[in-house]
């Protein structure tokens, strides 16, 4: 009997882990679906992200441009195999609300900026780092949260922003 369900074990584990890969087209028709496909295995929070993704193809709210860098760092971060409720939703989620609720509209601009620091952010820093990243653009765009820990928060109450990505500024103040 053990024999059989090693068996059974090394001849279903492989097809088990391949079902779980989703490959995202590079072809923006088929790109949305491969993104939902691949939302739908990260739970209710990952789909929610999908459909606002989704809102946002439909809606024409990204340019052409944007929408190609979009899909450019998707499938990036899919080959990477980072996961959809960890990665995915936090970058989908600022994209929402960056192109939705901010008050005032945040411009094409603004969006390259925060696409260009996602990207900087994917390309120089690790996995941990990257989510953590993610994670705060997002808080911020939906709450105006600057800081949160177990006892304070910090919100930003007014104004406006801009998404830059600067390197090494610390580091040459100390060598003046």
């Amino acid at each position: 009997m053990k024999r059989f369900f090693y068996l059974l074990l090394t001849l279903v584990a492989p097809l088990v882990t391949l079902a779980q890969a989703v490959r995202i087209s590079d072809k923006p028709e088929q790109f949305m679906a491969d993104v939902q496909k691949l939302m739908a295995t990260g739970g209710p929070m990952a789909v929610r992200a999908g459909t606002n993704l989704q809102t946002l193809w439909s809606e024409n709210r990204l340019s052409a441009q944007q929408q190609e860098r979009v899909m450019a760092l998707s499938r990036k971060m899919n080959q990477k195999r980072l996961q959809p409720a960890a990665q995915f939703a936090p970058f989908y989620d600022a994209l929402y609300q960056a192109s939705t609720t901010q008050q005032p509209a945040l411009t094409p601009a603004d969006i390259d900026g925060l696409l260009t620091v996602t990207e900087k952010l994917f390309e120089t820093s690790d996995t941990r780092t990257f989510t953590r990243g993610l994670e705060t653009v997002r808080r911020f765009l939906e709450r105006r949260e600057l800081y949160a820990s177990k006892y304070n928060k910090l919100h930003a109450l007014g104004g406006t922003f801009q998404f830059r990505y600067v390197v090494g500024r610390y580091a040459r103040a100390g060598n003046s």
